[in-house]
């Protein structure tokens, strides 16, 4: 054991470059064993505690550890599972007395695997060791046990087997600082195979994130609860597409979340993607992320998930780059997004100088400072793998974005233009000079650029680092709408109308869309939308058909709202429909005004009188000082027979006018009022 412990004190610092967000690194290294870190957590005071296995090739042994590091990287101690048998350790609990437990699985000849539990004092000296009892059921075996908090204890989430192996079960259990088992509990959240992938307690529930298998391949993710006592709350499973669990967390603000694997089969390509729950297990939605697995420029491989000081997500893992010489080139990386999945960042940590086809594991923890520390491993391409924990300074501040918006086409300033980032969450508004100041958190957004009148632009992969200024300016451009019509006087003769127009984007940049709304039965415009590129025109058709409202005059008025200057455009229409339309010899032949009667009148009188042509008709009343008393009729009419009331209000007794006006005749009468 002796020899077990210089081996994994060695430091080999020389096989790695730290990247300048790098606080500190401590590489396990040995020539002759396999040193593989699994788990690591940081507790309140910022000590961070390890889980790993060694693997002696020479008898084919593995020996479980536990290492617990000062906040500065300093070994303070190492420890040791069990001497006789095969050991793993899997996940680590930081303890409020300075240590933790550990929980890992052994493995004794002619028996089946079983789990355990191990309490740790701060100093290193194990308390007190608990092999699992099996919980009620058909399982005969237990492994890979992931330890979390509970109330006055800890709760263990455990994968086990049959006697036949043929199905995978999980199960939980709840024990006490002293590590007396409360209870066993065998689960069955989906009735396929099962496997718990993470473990989070929250307000004293346990939360589990499981992986459900078709066969040997993953099939889709499970959010389950279980209370204090280990009753099922609920389980709710969510379709994925061939997604591998890799990344858990569970908040009560903020429900749960997914770090997955995913692949979609119609493009043949697989994804890393961010599954996002409610905390009553209703899905929110999915991201996906912006670094590719088995991509041609870069391939990012991720092993466990945390939350980031402002409620985002954290993940730990490795890029692997191709490299012509040494085959792939591989660094250690944190990766990030916002709460909602969006503003991706990424830091980039040590780069290894050695050649690597296998990376199998990354496990993060967020530290009370805001710093995030990593345990991974480091492998070769043959045997033996190395680890390493890496310690990543906080996040950083907001950076800064500036610059000018001007218009492409005159390169003048762009007033009140609108940045922001996709989703809204940051924006900012431009000064009458076009100048914009835009302040976000570090990470990589897409920038949209937009104002009314002019064709929103875009910018992707915009790499905002914190605590840091840069200055960038854009250009909108612009489309324009011209329609070589303004209105259109139609008149009525017994057939259906169609009269052609044109519109056009006439010195635009950029494409010009328009939309035409009118809501009149007997008028149509066809297209009804359109997308014209610049310099297009586009030929529009304005139809008039029945059935049709009463003779008269009519004006309407046709929409084209569109994304020029402006907003929209107004099409006037004015239809005229002539009184008894179809029989002709019944329209009159003079123009008249006819007698008013009653004449003398109280309170009113009916004015008559008849159009020979349609035009443009008034008929007014004055009194006798030529003072206008009332406006009856003052616009354009068909011809035809017309009847109009004169009613007149506070009018005194006498003598008033009434004088008809068309265009080639006046007619005039007196009226007489008499009160």
């Amino acid at each position: 054991m002796t020899r077990l412990l210089a081996l994994l004190l060695l430091v080999a610092a020389a096989s790695a470059q730290p990247q300048p967000d790098t606080l500190w690194t401590r590489i396990n290294a040995s020539d002759s064993i396999t040193i593989q870190a699994i788990d690591c957590e940081v507790s309140a005071s910022g000590a961070v505690f390890v889980t790993g296995t060694t693997y002696n090739h020479d008898n084919g042994r593995g020996t479980g550890w536990v290492q617990k590091r000062s906040s500065t990287g300093d070994l303070l101690w190492t420890s040791y599972t069990l001497a006789d048998d095969q050991q793993f350790f899997y996940s680590v609990l930081p303890t409020p007395d300075g240590g933790c437990v550990g929980a890992g699985s052994k493995y004794s000849e002619g028996l089946p695997q079983r789990s355990f539990a191990a309490k740790y004092s701060a100093s290193g000296e194990r308390e007190w060791l608990t092999i699992l009892s099996l919980p009620p059921g058909v399982i005969v075996a237990t492994s890979y046990p992931l330890i979390t908090a509970a109330p006055d204890g800890f709760y263990l989430g455990l994968n086990g087997t049959d006697s036949s192996f043929f199905r995978g079960y999980i199960a939980a259990a709840r024990f006490d600082m002293n590590g007396d088992t409360l209870w066993t509990r065998m689960l069955d959240v989906s009735g396929r195979d099962e496997q718990i992938r993470h473990a989070r307690t929250v307000n004293g529930e346990l939360h589990l994130g499981v992986q459900t298998l078709a066969g040997d391949l993953p099939e889709s993710a499970v959010f389950a609860r279980l209370d204090a006592a280990g009753n099922l709350i609920d389980a709710n499973e969510y379709e994925t597409r061939y997604a591998a669990i890799y990344g858990f967390v569970s908040d009560a603000g903020d429900g749960a979340a997914f770090l997955l694997r995913t692949y979609d089969a119609s493009t043949e390509r697989m994804a890393n993607e961010l599954l996002q729950v409610a905390p009553d297990g209703t899905l929110i939605g999915s991201t996906v992320l912006p670094w590719p697995v088995y991509a041609d420029s870069a391939t990012y491989y991720f092993g466990d998930l945390c939350r980031t000081p402002a409620g985002g997500y954290a993940a730990g893992g490795i890029r692997a780059v191709p490299d012509g010489q040494v085959g792939l080139r591989l660094t250690h990386v944190v990766a990030g997004v916002g709460p909602s999945g969006d503003g991706a960042w990424l830091r980039e940590l040590l780069l290894l100088e050695d050649r690597n086809s296998d990376v199998a594991n990354t496990a993060i923890a967020l530290a009370p400072d805001s710093s995030y520390v990593l345990a991974a491993d480091r492998g070769y391409t043959f045997f033996p793998i190395n680890s390493i924990v890496i310690k990543t300074g906080p996040d950083r501040g907001n950076g800064r974005i500036a610059g000018v918006v001007r218009s492409a086409r005159d390169f003048q300033p762009v007033f009140n233009a609108t940045v922001r980032t996709r989703d809204g969450a940051f924006q900012t508004t431009t000064l009458p000079g076009g100048e914009y100041d835009l302040r976000l958190p570090e990470g990589m957004y897409e920038l949209v650029i937009e104002k009314a009148g002019y064709c929103a632009t875009s910018v992707t992969d915009v790499v905002v680092i914190g605590d840091e200024d840069q200055l960038r300016d854009f250009t909108l451009n612009a489309p324009t709408f011209l329609c070589n019509t303004t209105s259109l006087n139609l008149q009525w003769a017994g057939e259906t109308i169609e009269r052609s127009f044109l519109v056009a984007n006439a010195n635009g940049n950029c494409p010009l869309e328009f939309v035409v709304e009118e809501d009149v039965p007997w008028l149509t415009v066809t297209p009804r939308s359109d997308t014209l590129a610049p310099e297009q025109t586009t030929g529009m058709l304005l139809t008039i058909s029945e059935p049709l409202p009463p003779a008269g005059d009519y004006t309407e008025q046709v929409r084209f709202v569109h994304n020029a200057e402006g907003s929209e455009f107004i099409l006037t229409v004015t239809l005229v429909i002539p009184l008894e339309l179809g029989d002709l010899a019944h329209l009159p032949q003079t123009t008249v005004l006819h007698p008013a009667y009653p004449n003398p009148f109280n309170p009113a009188t009916q004015l008559a009188f008849e159009l020979k042509h349609s035009g443009p008709v008034s008929l007014l009343i004055y009194d006798v000082r030529g003072r206008l008393v009332a406006s009856l009729v003052d616009g354009t009419l068909a011809a035809g027979s017309y009847t109009r009331e004169f009613r007149p209000k506070d009018a005194a007794s006498g003598v008033y006018i009434a004088l008809l006006r068309t265009t080639d005749v006046v007619r005039t009468q007196k009226l007489l009022l008499l009160k």
